[in-house]
């Protein structure tokens, strides 16, 4: 069986006229587009963009409907799908149309003729074209939610079947297409909505247009309800229009396939033969400690594991409970005040908000406090925190790896890693984002994998924790920067205050980074760099390394839009995208 369609190069239409003017309105057509929407776009369904998927809802004129299927017909590479949900109806010499919601029974003319859309389909040069049809004939309807008591499969047929064309209608030429009162969906769409995100038990991993059909035809038949008819002119009925919920899981999240027999591993499975192929491996205890006195009566210092503008970092054993952790040490002064370091500030006629002390106790209990408000597996834990002039110190979770700014600068990631670590890192930010922290300095260095693969998003010592007090910002800041230039959103460049855009806008760069290999950071001075950001597209992946082609571009392209309201509007909906990047 063929593969799922690739999202980057097949197109989705979704028409559906649910209001109308002349003839009985059909609620439940509104929610078989957003059914069928919402599977398409998810990552448990096709994955395709949102751009790549338009809805057509409640079409007043024929431009509406045939320009959306034209430009899916020119943009589809792999597949193309066209659905319509709605009253139809047959002129005198038995042409099927569509109706609009001015259309008037008995007037073709004003309706849109499915002839057209039947030509884009096959002129299209998509190598797959499906269209679902789930319609009626207008004049027909006797009661609320019975659509007609005649169908057009066979009209609909022959005007539409094309090679590699299927063409799927929701009942066949002696029986009627229901909208039975008092449900959600259509009686046709609501069961194909059902195949596509349950599954078929005992099937196997993909399930394939044919084989949906089968299932919905078999089920209606046992409901006593209209069975849909089926035709392609070749093997399209066998085109992969699922996963098998019923065999995967519902929580399953698809990954590339790790070796050459079509295998399809899980992103866990990915990430750790990444750890494994850069050489991370479980670090060993020091025999001897670092020559320091116990931190607290209870910390004791194993080795340094780095050191940044934001203090230094120790590998620990925690001899109470006798485990490895991390400990950040902080409080000496170390210029705060610089605009352009990792950290920046706004001085006024006070100094830099307070003395060097409090500046560093401000950040070390913010960070504290936000990652504790946090339980997720991806976010490492906070354990402790110690005061002690002049530091201050945050025990936390240790995670044996590496983060990606090195491993970046070592490694080449294929994009299918880069997939599965941008993935992770959107997951553990929709649960901080739902929580009410931002992150404010999402980047490379900014996020763990450990030896055994795990992806760790770490530091929140900038972090800006919605409507409570103690933060390093103030709600109504303007004018103060603080992050790291390289990675800081325009707005943030601007002295906007954080929001989620700007944590999304540092998962773009994240992601190019690993596909590319390519730092955000380019010559000339901080205004030179910032200004360049503030003003000027973004490079896409296929211009960094054109070897990628264009398939990760939009994804790109979207997320790193200098206008944040053109960007992904939540975490959860770029982990949707993303993983709509991966190979099925």
């Amino acid at each position: 069986m063929n593969a799922l369609p690739d999202p980057a190069t097949s197109r989705a239409v979704l028409i559906g006229t649910s209001s109308y003017d002349h003839f009985e309105d059909i609620p439940a057509v509104s929610n078989n587009l957003r059914g069928l929407s919402a599977f398409l776009t998810s990552g448990d369904g096709w994955g395709l963009p949102a751009s790549h998927c338009p809805v057509v809802a409640d079409p007043r004129t024929s431009s509406d409907i045939v320009d959306a299927v034209q430009k899916a017909a020119d943009e589809a590479a792999d597949t193309l799908l066209v659905y319509f949900a709605g009253h139809g109806s047959l002129d005198d010499e038995s042409r099927f149309y569509l109706t609009l919601g001015g259309s008037v029974d008995k007037q073709p003319w004003t309706c849109t003729a499915y002839e057209w859309v039947g030509k884009l389909l096959s002129r299209s040069r998509a190598r797959r074209r499906i269209a679902i049809i789930d319609s009626c004939f207008s004049g027909k309807v006797h009661k609320r939610g019975v659509m007609s008591e005649e169908s057009a499969s066979n009209v609909v047929r022959s005007q539409t079947a094309a090679r590699g064309t299927i063409v799927l209608t929701s009942a066949r030429d002696d029986r009627v297409a229901l909208a039975p009162p008092g449900e959600e969906y259509t009686a046709f769409t609501g069961e194909l909505l059902t195949v596509l995100t349950e599954g078929i038990p005992g099937d196997p991993a993909h399930i394939s247009v044919q084989r949906a059909y089968e299932w919905v035809k078999d089920s209606l038949k046992a409901k006593g309800r209209p069975r849909p008819d089926l035709t392609g002119g070749d093997t399209s009925g066998f085109i992969a229009l699922a996963r098998n919920r019923s065999v995967v899981g519902p929580a399953a999240i698809p990954g590339p396939a790790v070796d050459g027999s079509g295998r399809h591993g899980s992103f866990e499975e990915l990430l750790g033969g990444l750890a494994e192929r850069v050489g991370l491996r479980a670090s060993p205890v020091p025999s001897e400690p670092l020559d320091s006195d116990l931190i607290a009566g209870r910390y004791r210092t194993l080795a340094v594991l780095g050191r940044g503008g934001q203090g230094t970092m120790f590998r620990a054993a925690d001899t109470l409970l006798d485990r490895v952790v991390a400990v950040k040490e902080v409080g000496r002064h170390r210029g705060q005040g610089r605009l352009f370091d990792t950290v920046g500030g706004r001085h006024d006629e006070t100094g830099w908000r307070g003395t060097a002390w409090q500046v560093e106790l401000d950040r070390t209990l913010n960070e504290a406090r936000a990652v504790a408000s946090l339980n997720h597996p991806g976010i490492a834990a906070v354990f402790d925190v110690v005061e002690r002039r002049p530091m201050g110190y945050i025990v936390m979770e240790y995670v044996d790896g590496s983060d990606f700014g090195r491993l970046v600068r070592e490694h080449r990631t294929t994009p299918e890693e880069a997939v599965a670590v941008t993935h992770a890192v959107l997951d553990s930010l929709e649960h901080a984002h739902e929580s009410g922290v931002i992150h404010c300095d999402v980047k490379p260095g900014n996020v763990m994998l450990s030896a055994k693969g795990r992806v760790k998003l770490i530091d929140f010592g900038i972090a800006h924790r919605e409507g409570r007090p103690g933060g390093l910002y103030d709600e109504t800041d303007t004018g103060f920067l603080i992050g790291t230039l390289g990675y800081m959103s325009p707005e943030a460049l601007r002295g906007f205050g954080p929001d989620v855009a700007r944590d999304l806008y540092g998962v773009g760069l994240l992601f190019r980074e690993l596909l590319t290999g390519t730092s955000p950071l380019t010559g000339g001075s901080f205004f030179e760099q910032a200004n360049r950001r503030m003003s000027v597209a973004p490079e896409l992946p296929s211009e960094l390394a054109p070897e990628l082609g264009t398939a990760f571009d939009d994804f790109v392209g979207r997320s790193l839009a200098i206008d944040p309201a053109s960007r992904f509007a939540s975490a959860a909906e770029m982990k949707a995208a993303v993983l709509g990047l991966a190979p099925s």
